[in-house]
């Protein structure tokens, strides 16, 4: 039984309100299938015709945009209610635009298809780019009688992310069916999917994969592994929310003197998060290697825009030790490294390097620079 997921057409409504504050500029290109099918309209060969002629077809809402052509073409097809989505998609597409944040760098493309690339249309993330890609999405029409061909549409998608490879690249896929074209094959669509992973980091880039109806998976199992291989690539089922890579940037001072201090120190490096980390993840810092100082390397998630570090002399050394490896005209500068305890493709930390300076001073002086990207 083919059912429709239309409750996947609303999760794009959803607020990201903390997302603004913290990120690069981005490039949203929406992939659109413009397909028949989206009207509704369905030509499997095992189906039952209902309308020879394609009358019942032309007795629906969509009659008025059929030409005489598609009417011989969709003899022996059947026009069903509930996959004719493409208003509902239209009106997603939209809300999802001007939901995006204004962003004079940024920039919003649609590319549109059906067994071809039949338009690529780029704005820029102003008010006035947004309000001119929906009204082109509003008075868009396109009834052609075709297959589908997703693996140019998404090639044609990331050489746009190319381009902008200094952005972030949100990649949005919309489609009701699976590639069926014979040139590209179904094969070079799975290499496509494939090659993504590769792709996707240093062209900083997500695929989200939006099945707007079950039959979309159903009909392509097989691409299923390619899609679970890449980290960067999400399919939508229904209801699940969009979940948006999340920057974090650390910054901040410690005060860290012999002079003051002793043995063992806590100090805090300021966290700015661009959206809500997941409840799982955990940060640990390393230092680099010396003979004075440990750093705790257990993994914690950042607490009211903190994270905890603690800094501990090695076992036998004593402050005696330090105060004579760090005499007054001495420094010592090292290397702390902060990473994720398990790597999330969906949390990109800007910066990852910061700076611990020993000194013996009567004046706390100590600082914990971090280095900016």
């Amino acid at each position: 039984m083919k059912r429709p997921i239309l409750s996947l057409l609303f999760i794009f409504a959803i607020s990201f309100s903390g997302y603004a504050q913290l990120r690069k500029s981005e490039h949203w290109i929406f992939v659109w299938d413009v397909t028949l099918s989206m009207y509704g309209y369905n030509n499997e060969k095992d189906t039952k015709s209902l309308f020879p002629g394609a009358l019942e077809y032309l007795s629906s809402p969509r009659k008025e945009y059929v030409d005489k052509k598609n009417i011989s073409d969709m003899k022996g097809g059947i026009y069903i209610e509930k996959y004719d989505i493409y208003d509902k998609v239209k009106n997603v597409l939209t809300e999802r635009i001007m939901q995006i944040d204004e962003d004079e760098l940024g920039e919003i493309s649609l590319i549109l298809f059906n067994n071809k690339v039949l338009d690529i249309y780029t704005v820029s993330a102003t008010a006035k780019g947004k309000n001119d890609i929906c009204a082109y999405i509003e008075k868009y029409s396109n009834l052609q009688l075709t297959r589908t061909n997703i693996q140019t549409s998404l090639v044609s998608a990331m050489n746009l992310a190319i381009e902008t490879r200094d952005d972030r690249n949100i990649i949005m896929l919309l489609t009701d069916g699976d590639h069926n074209m014979k040139q590209p094959s179904k094969q070079e669509f799975y290499n496509t999917l494939d090659e993504f992973c590769s792709f996707a980091e240093p062209n900083d880039a997500y695929l989200f994969y939006v099945m707007l109806t079950d039959f979309a998976l159903e009909k392509d199992p097989a691409m299923l592994p390619y899609l679970e291989a890449c980290k960067r690539i999400k399919v939508i089922p229904p209801d699940e929310e969009l979940r948006l890579p999340v920057n974090v940037q650390f910054s901040g001072s410690i005060l860290y003197n012999l002079q003051d201090e002793g043995e063992n120190t806590d100090f805090d490096i300021s966290v700015e998060t661009g959206g809500d980390l997941p409840d799982s993840y955990r940060l640990r810092t390393v230092c680099e290697s010396n003979d004075y100082f440990e750093v705790d390397t257990v993994g914690q998630k950042p607490i009211d825009g903190k994270l905890k570090v603690a800094v501990r002399l090695k076992e036998g050394v004593t402050v005696r030790d330090l105060e004579q490896a760090f005499p007054r005209t001495y420094n010592k500068k090292l290397n702390i490294h902060i990473e994720p305890v398990e790597n999330d493709p969906y949390v990109v930390l800007l910066n990852e390097d910061c700076q611990l300076e020993v000194v013996n001073k009567a004046e706390r002086t100590m600082i914990i620079r971090i280095n900016q990207k």
